[in-house]
């Protein structure tokens, strides 16, 4: 692969875009990363493939873009760099980590209970399945705009409202509506204090 001059190639009719001719486990040059910078802020999935990341590379990486923030779940950090966290369904001692099988199997945005959003969240293979277990992404501003653009009335099909009602409360400290024990207490504090509401369709 031709690594001085990187291209794009489209994934998917919405989103999705490959990185072609960047090697991320190296230092990148400003120029590259304005590029990535670049690419990110016109489509907000990009793929990388054939890396081969450790976990300081990876961090040092995520620390381009701003501060790396540290999993709320503790046993989910990695040992010596805590930025990183592990996506693993294997508990230590070789046992199943139930908790880890059915994390984020659901469709939903990172870290919505935060006061300030990520910028962006990155996901590096290591291990995977043969089969199935695959990572899927939906553009939720593509989705809005098919909605508001289609015109009508309340009541009609593809007719936005604006919000209302009560706020929608976004946590982690609960899952399944059982308290997470396992949160740091300065993460604990702010967890329910976030609130916002939702645009809804009228139909």
């Amino acid at each position: 692969m031709d690594r001085s001059s990187p291209q794009l190639r489209s994934l998917g009719e919405a989103l999705g875009m490959e990185v072609l001719g960047i090697d991320l486990s190296g230092p990148l040059e400003d120029a590259t990363f304005a590029w990535i910078a670049h690419s990110f802020a016109e489509h907000p999935v990009l793929v990388f493939r054939d890396q081969n990341l450790g976990a300081a590379a990876l961090a040092a990486f995520g620390r381009r873009f701003g501060v790396p923030r540290k999993h709320a779940l503790l046993k989910y950090r990695h040992p010596e760099h805590e930025e990183v966290s592990w996506l693993t369904n294997v508990e230590p001692d070789g046992k199943v980590d139930w908790y880890g099988v059915k994390r984020a199997t659901d469709w939903h945005t990172d870290s919505t209970y935060e006061p300030e959003l990520p910028i962006l969240a990155m996901l590096h293979a290591k291990e995977v399945p043969s089969e199935k277990g695959g990572t899927m992404f939906a553009d939720m501003r593509a989705a809005y705009d098919a909605l508001s653009s289609r015109s009508g009335s309340p009541g009609s099909p593809g007719c936005m409202a604006a919000p209302t009602g009560p706020p929608a409360n976004a946590s982690t400290a609960t899952t399944r509506a059982r308290p997470r024990r396992d949160i740091t207490s300065s993460r604990a504090r702010r967890l329910f204090t976030i609130r916002s509401r939702a645009a809804r369709s009228c139909s």
